[in-house]
């Protein structure tokens, strides 16, 4: 009925334009590889802790340690929710024999 809806290749999805624009490079779908995903929650933790324990050891208070704090605060709560959802989905996964836990 609708022939043009209908996608022969899911692959070449991110290839095709939307509404006559090629897609932007920016909204790309990105795979990482698995060693990388699995590292990025403590990545982040480690990066979020680096950075607020350099600002509060900073010889001086300048103007640039409370925002190197915030960052330092919004990495380690963005690592800590990636590693609870994940943790979170890891758990409601592994039933027995596979199943969902309900």
């Amino acid at each position: 009925m609708y022939p043009h809806a209908h996608i022969s290749d899911p692959s070449n999805e991110l290839a095709r334009p939307i509404a006559g624009k090629p897609r932007s490079p920016l909204f790309r779908k990105v795979w990482l590889p698995k060693s990388l995903y699995t590292a990025l929650p403590f990545l982040y933790i480690g990066l979020g802790l680096y950075a607020t324990g350099s600002a509060l050891l900073l010889g001086h208070w300048s103007w640039i340690a409370p925002y190197i704090i915030i960052f330092g605060i919004i990495l380690l709560h963005g690592g800590t929710i990636i590693m609870a959802k994940r943790w979170r989905n890891r758990n409601s996964l592994s039933g027995p024999r596979g199943t969902r836990r309900n």
